[in-house]
């Protein structure tokens, strides 16, 4: 996305600032605070388009969620946890009913950060193509 900006944009300044403000909305969308069953039905539609989402629930997924018949940190029961979430819940449970983040769909979620990255590269060459800011 940095180099899409760096040719879409007049200058590296402006493109340095554009490129904070999606890293913020990218991280504050993601999924994690708030957590992604607790965001508004107006702003899921960010949630979606985000791409952060994607690579934090494919990752959490692999780290947290996973829960073989060896045990693993998926299988682990949690303590100490609010009294609004259920006892006796497993950190497999609690990060796919709380954060979305589901160990099923860790190959869907790398597909659509591939999709991502294809999508970035062709808005990339586009405004290689056709932006130009040079004077004559």
């Amino acid at each position: 996305m940095a180099e899409l900006l760096v040719f879409l944009l007049p200058n590296l300044e402006v493109a340095e600032i554009v490129g904070v403000l999606l890293n913020l909305i990218g991280y504050l969308f993601s999924g994690f605070s708030p957590p992604a069953s607790t965001l508004p039905s107006a702003i899921v539609w960010i949630y979606k388009i985000t791409p952060m989402t994607y690579s934090l629930a494919a990752f959490s997924a692999v780290v947290f969620g996973g829960c073989s018949d060896d045990g693993g940190l998926g299988c682990t029961q949690m303590t100490n946890l609010p009294p609004s979430a259920a006892d006796r819940i497993t950190v497999q449970e609690y990060l796919e009913g709380n954060y979305l983040m589901k160990h099923s769909k860790i190959g869907q979620n790398c597909g659509i950060l591939l999709g991502f990255v294809l999508l970035f590269c062709a808005f990339t060459l586009l405004a290689m193509r056709f932006v130009n800011y040079q004077k004559r």
